[in-house]
């Protein structure tokens, strides 16, 4: 279990998914449709109920405000065995968007953060955590 919160380049915000919906569907990842915990402009933060492989890297498609992301990548950055009871895991998800989408989506992650009063910190980019 690695945690690199001492090594994110972003800064993350907590989402709520009315103000903010997110979805992810990573099928190699999980069967589940995910709806993160926070954001950032590198990557996601999400509960699993199985324990990913730190490093792995499994293609997604990310559904941002309405709008489909196809052939996404995430990679599993670190990960967190949560005390409940099924067990679960907090896992941060780094996202690599494809060019030539990556500045569209980029744009609209940040003017969506922007509309819920979050701005972030630094240059748009996505190859952080």
């Amino acid at each position: 279990m690695a945690k690199a919160s001492n090594k994110r380049k972003f800064q993350r915000f907590p989402i709520n998914f009315v103000l903010f919906p997110v979805l992810i569907n990573a099928p190699g990842l999980t069967d589940l449709t995910l709806d993160p915990h926070d954001i950032s402009m590198g990557g996601f933060k999400v509960l699993l109920p199985e324990e990913p492989v730190v490093g792995s890297t499994f293609t997604s498609t990310i559904e941002l405000r309405g709008k489909i992301y196809n052939e996404c990548k995430v990679r599993v950055a670190w990960t967190h065995k949560n005390n409940t009871q099924p067990p679960t895991w907090s896992t941060g998800l780094a996202l690599l968007v494809p060019d030539p989408r990556k500045e569209e989506f980029e744009g609209r992650l940040t003017q969506v953060l922007t509309d819920i009063g979050k701005t972030p910190d630094g240059a748009a980019s996505s190859n952080g955590d």
